[in-house]
């Protein structure tokens, strides 16, 4: 190493030294700011995590859920005012508007797997057809005041519907709650990685200073010999 060093001039050693410093400085940089952009807000593993928590507080209450809608149709079957009962009726529009609207924002931001599977079809699906029952058969009952037709309705028709929309849900929450847990575990390791490679190339930077020192301490003996 010594007999090498010595083929070269100081200002070569030096300059080469530099080039040295200066692309070891640049990895540690890049990989800090890879490892950032990978987990700090605004990173692939924080949207990810941030969509899955996304899901649960869509799914839980309405109006991905339809607990709501449910509910009013149960106060609408027991409601004898006609015009609180239109004013019931006119609620279910709204809330099937809602939740076509979060269908199909997630439609478009869901990638494909298990939790798209299971809200987008499983969970879709008896609810899309529950409001096509709500609007065919129990509107009608309602509008008419025949609620014995509407209680029916709601016990026949649409709550097997409801239960079978519940059953999925359950499953999204289940499924966007473990996804959570992989991609938090995920940034965790992905940082203890990124942790090592910094500390590994903080020593390289270290190591070229310290060869620095040692080439000029060298070459200012040189000379002063």
């Amino acid at each position: 190493m010594t007999q090498l060093l010595a083929r070269f001039s100081l200002t070569q050693k030096l300059v080469m030294l530099g080039v040295l410093f200066a692309a070891a400085f640049a990895a540690f940089s890049w990989r800090a700011n890879a490892s950032v952009a990978e987990v700090g807000v605004g990173g692939p593993v924080y949207t990810r995590i941030v969509l899955a928590k996304d899901i649960v507080a869509d799914v839980l209450p309405p109006p991905e859920y339809i607990i709501e809608s449910h509910l009013v149709a149960y106060e609408a079957v027991s409601e004898t005012d006609a015009s609180a009962r239109a004013a019931l009726v006119a609620r279910f529009t709204r809330l099937r508007d809602e939740h076509e609207t979060r269908h199909a924002y997630w439609t478009a931001h869901l990638a494909e797997g298990p939790i798209r599977d299971a809200l987008l079809v499983r969970a879709y699906t008896p609810a899309r057809d529950y409001f096509d029952v709500q609007q065919r058969e129990l509107v009608p009952a309602l509008e008419a005041g025949d609620l014995e037709r509407a209680r029916r309705v709601l016990e026949t028709r649409l709550s097997p519907l409801y239960d079978t929309h519940r059953a999925a849900v359950d499953e999204v929450v289940t499924l966007a709650n473990a996804e959570v847990g992989r991609e938090e575990r995920a940034a965790s390791a992905a940082l203890d990685r990124a942790a090592w490679v910094l500390i590994s190339l903080a020593g390289l930077v270290v190591g070229v200073l310290l060869l620095a020192a040692f080439v000029v301490w060298r070459a200012t003996r040189d000379l002063r010999q």
